[in-house]
């Protein structure tokens, strides 16, 4: 049996730049993204795990839809420009749809 994936919501401040992605380690993949330099953002240290939403068989959907409904916040890839409402209301939403119960 496959392991769990996890929905992360990872935040880069300022600006309010969110990645929303997939992973079955959020920790190690905050570490490694803490590790990187990005041109576009300039982070090292300045990440953060907002939540990490347990997704079993589901997180690449609601990663998938989450990513459609947010297109006009997209500031690059997996990357969205969300205030803290729309963050609130993206995770909420998240784990709505993980509660679906989808054949």
């Amino acid at each position: 049996m496959a392991k769990p994936n996890y929905l992360y919501f990872i935040r880069h401040t300022p600006p309010q730049h969110v990645k929303i992605g997939i992973a079955i380690d959020p920790h190690q993949r905050l570490k490694r993204l803490s590790r990187h330099t990005d041109p576009t953002f300039g982070y090292h240290t300045e990440l953060e795990i907002v939540t990490a939403i347990k997704t079993p068989m589901r997180a690449s959907y609601v990663e998938k839809v989450l990513h459609s409904l947010l297109l006009g916040y997209r500031v690059t890839g997996e990357w969205f420009n969300l205030s803290d409402d729309v963050l609130q209301s993206a995770i909420e939403y998240a784990h709505f749809l993980t509660q679906l119960k989808l054949n």
